[in-house]
């Protein structure tokens, strides 16, 4: 058992799309997911733009992930993990929330792509 005493901490559930309660994420069964949901508007009311760097969503260089396989060999079922993420871009329009996808290699096309150097020099 974890002392959770002065740590702060949200609740997740097995949920699709953007949470609109600020005590809940919701998973898409993807910690990416679950990272976008953390840092929009809901919990975070200043945020504007989130920018996505590492969102392969696929098998780059062999690898299902950036650290190689998971030790238990379960390999990621991406096409359904995609289509969740098209929930999320339905949501963030509709709260005025930007999502930028800037993954050089990625399978994730719910959200415009566009390199990093220039997400970086926009105002």
């Amino acid at each position: 058992m974890f002392d959770l005493t002065g740590v702060d901490w949200i609740e997740s559930l097995p949920h699709v799309g953007l949470s609109k309660d600020p005590a809940i994420i919701h998973q898409g069964n993807n910690s990416g997911y679950q990272a976008i949901d953390l840092v929009s508007p809901i919990h975070f009311p200043n945020t504007k733009r989130a920018i996505l760097i590492g969102y392969d969503m696929q098998r780059t260089h062999d690898k299902t992930h950036w650290f190689g396989d998971h030790p238990n060999k379960v390999v990621p079922q991406f096409n359904e993990l995609l289509t969740r993420f098209d929930q999320v871009a339905t949501d963030a329009r509709q709260m005025g929330y930007e999502i930028i996808n800037s993954t050089i290699h990625t399978a994730l096309n719910a959200f415009p792509k566009m390199p990093l150097e220039e997400v970086l020099n926009m105002s």
